[in-house]
This record gives structure tokens, C-alpha cells and sequence, in this order.
């Protein structure tokens, strides 16, 4: 199976860009970018689109977290607080 981009992933406006700038952005989320803009997609959900795809590393992490604690019978407070940590960076919103 490949392996995705290492994160940290970051939403920057339409842009999801990585950490380290030796390393290519992972993509924007602007349908002018790619010559649909007839789409009419606002800002608000363009960025919305991007605030989810930078947060798909965390969130990936988070549920390998959640899964190998449930199996071992050790879900700990900390495994559900790094899952709410990825939501947040998800939704934008706060805790």
C-alpha cells in the first residue's frame, strides 16, 4: 500500500500546504483552479473543503489510535482527546 504525504497538513485559504516547504503542496480546493469555476462554490465552503483535507492525516492517526487502544482494552482519555483534537482541525470549530 503507498503511503500518503507525512504531515502536519495545513489549511491556508483555498490551499492545503504542507509543513515543510521542501515539499510540494498536497492541493487547492478552488474549482477556478482547475477551470470550473461555473461550480460557484463559495469561500466559505471552499474553505471548509480544505480545513478537512489538511486535517486527513489527524484524523487518520486518531482512528489507528482508537482502533489499537480499543483492541488492547486500553481506550484512554488521551486517545479520545487527540480523536476531539482531529475533529476540531476538521471542522474548524472549537472544542
Amino acid at each position: 500500500m503507498n503511503k500518503h504525504t507525512p504531515g502536519p497538513w495545513y489549511q491556508v485559504g483555498a490551499w492545503v500546504e504542507h509543513g515543510d516547504d521542501a515539499v510540494a503542496d498536497i492541493c487547492c480546493c478552488d474549482p477556478e483552479a482547475i477551470d470550473q469555476e461555473h461550480l460557484g462554490r463559495s469561500d466559505s465552503e471552499i474553505g471548509a473543503n480544505a480545513r478537512l483535507i489538511a486535517a486527513a492525516p489527524d484524523l487518520l492517526e486518531a482512528l489507528q489510535n482508537m482502533v489499537e487502544a480499543h483492541r488492547s482494552g486500553k481506550l484512554f482519555a488521551s486517545t479520545i482527546n487527540n480523536a476531539v483534537d482531529a475533529i476540531t482541525k476538521a471542522t474548524g470549530e472549537s472544542k
